[in-house]
């Protein structure tokens, strides 16, 4: 590798939608430099650019594979020999052989449901996986066996949270507070279960007021469903102080999700002390909660398991919420910016220093043929 700082080329699908990849990429615009990377960036799908010197494909449904492919070969191009980065990998059978990478690394943020082929499919084109949890690694070594272990690292994902004035206790008089914080879409978040759950806990119950922050596609549909409901608040997207402001006060963190990768919403929930309810979905939901699996774990999909979950921790004394309140922060104590700088800085180091490995077939001329959405909609498990 050439002197001075390191080249860095992060490519995501979107870098400036709600998510927990678009959180990671902001912190990395921020502190690269001072890990001695060079770091450049380039989104497929968004179309504007909200920071300097960030490069867009602007892809869209109606183009050309092959089309979208030179675009991306042309911004890839002043990059040669950098290391590429591929949040989450996707379409990467498309550009590895147009990115002139020195080495290629995917970073591997979600457990989507069609990941075993897409790992089989990565592994051959790719110098090292990066993971947000151990369970992520674990998942890679398993279904591709052959893929050396020592190139497959898992990072301490980072929740980065302010000082906060203490954080008020619950109190007889007041409901429970039932907060939801992400995007609001079916895919993948599955916001749609959202008025069963309210439904569930109206039904048992329980004394209760719900949250909800975020912003998509299906707010319009919350506000039919729950717009009526007055123990439901549409807040909207809050960033900065007023998102802290708000998830401090809440008792729980909920996910009705089909899949994620390391809940960065409920770590920020925990750090604050609210107590998880998490889909199971995957080995990584285990992980993410620690000691409080045993309370907050539930079957995906099932909203009345979700409540039985709020259920039995309001039949909790206040004593033992505020031991799993400290439990749930002493799991995160290693999941900070510092450690994840430490680890990334490494994991690059280490996978550079490794002798190259991937290769670049190109994909077939009939792919380059397709419309981008019809690719997509046929062969849906490649992405």
């Amino acid at each position: 590798m050439k002197n001075g700082p390191t080249k860095l080329v992060h490519v995501a699908a979107w870098a400036w939608t709600l998510g927990g990849i678009q959180s990671t990429l902001r912190h990395h615009r921020q502190f690269d430099a001072k890990l001695g990377f060079d770091s450049r960036f380039i989104a497929l799908f968004d179309q504007s650019v909200l920071a300097p010197g960030d490069q867009l494909v602007r892809a869209r449904g109606g183009q050309l594979v092959g089309s979208i492919r030179r675009r991306f070969q042309r911004l890839a191009e002043p990059h040669q020999d950098a290391v590429f980065i591929y949040h989450d990998g996707w379409g990467l059978r498309w550009w590895a052989d147009g990115d002139g990478a020195s080495r290629r690394i995917v970073f591997l943020h979600t457990e989507v449901p069609q990941l075993d082929g897409l790992l089989r499919d990565f592994a051959p084109r790719v110098d090292g996986f990066v993971c947000v949890s151990q369970a992520l690694r674990d998942r890679v070594t398993r279904v591709v066996p052959e893929f050396p272990r020592e190139r497959c690292v898992a990072l301490p994902f980072f929740v980065e949270t302010p000082v906060l004035p203490s954080r008020p206790k619950p109190r007889a008089d007041r409901p429970w507070i039932i907060g939801y914080a992400g995007r609001l879409e079916r895919a993948h978040k599955r916001v749609e279960r959202l008025p069963e759950l309210v439904e569930r806990l109206t039904d048992a119950g329980v004394d209760f007021e719900m949250e909800i922050l975020g912003d998509g596609q299906l707010r319009p549909f919350l506000e039919k469903r729950l717009g009526g409901n007055v123990r439901v608040h549409l807040c909207g997207d809050r960033r900065g102080a007023a998102y802290w402001d708000t998830i401090r006060r809440w008792d729980f963190v909920t996910l009705v999700s089909d899949y994620e990768g390391f809940s960065r919403a409920t770590m920020e929930g925990m750090k604050v002390g609210a107590l998880p309810v998490h889909p199971e979905f995957s080995n990584a939901a285990r992980e993410v909660l620690g000691p409080l699996g045993k309370y907050g774990l539930y079957p995906t999909g099932d909203m009345e398991a979700c409540a039985d979950c709020i259920r039995r921790y309001t039949r909790l004394t206040e004593t033992q919420r505020e031991k799993l309140q400290d439990e749930a922060f002493q799991h995160l104590q290693n999941h900070t910016v510092d450690h994840y700088e430490t680890a990334f800085k490494a994991a690059v180091n280490h996978l550079i220093a490794l002798p190259g490995r991937a290769e670049t077939p190109s994909p077939g001329w009939w792919e380059n043929s397709l419309p981008l959405g019809a690719f997509t909609r046929l062969f849906s498990k490649r992405f």
